[in-house]
């Protein structure tokens, strides 16, 4: 699969990892109840650093990159719904931290792994069609 940015897989990766990058900007709230999504702790550093490691698998063009940040949200969002509710809280988050983890990890799954059809399925381009014998007798072999 091509992960390059100008393909739409590379793009998407792009804006899934930039989401990630900018997610920091939950932090800046005004009031306890402007929580869209809660950024805090650990889960501060750990959301935009695996943007970043998505980002720049995508402008390596290295698959490999992006699906071990892709695995890193997902462990993230697991580590995270198995504290939601509990004292112990690694990543300082609640389920709105958890969603966005799982959505970005998600994301990147599915782009990384669907496969790439641009490079293998040329809409324009019809296969030639093998025209039936007029007289009725089979095709050689």
């Amino acid at each position: 699969m091509n992960i390059r940015p100008p393909t739409p897989a590379g793009r998407a990766v792009l804006a899934l990892g930039g989401l990630a990058l900018a997610s920091p900007l939950f932090a800046l709230r005004t009031s306890s109840n402007n929580n869209f999504v809660l950024m805090q702790d650990l889960g501060l550093v750990v959301i935009p650093l695996l943007g970043l490691v998505a980002v720049l698998g995508a402008l390596a063009t290295r698959r490999p990159i992006v699906l071990l940040a892709a695995a890193g949200f997902a462990l993230a969002a697991t580590i995270q719904l198995a504290q939601l509710g509990r004292s112990t809280n690694w990543l300082g988050g609640n389920g709105s931290t958890f969603s966005i983890m799982m959505a970005v990890g998600i994301g990147l799954l599915v782009v990384t792994l669907a496969p790439d059809l641009s490079s293998s399925y040329d809409v324009n381009s019809n296969p030639p069609r093998k025209e039936p014998r007029r007289d009725g007798a089979a095709e050689p072999s």
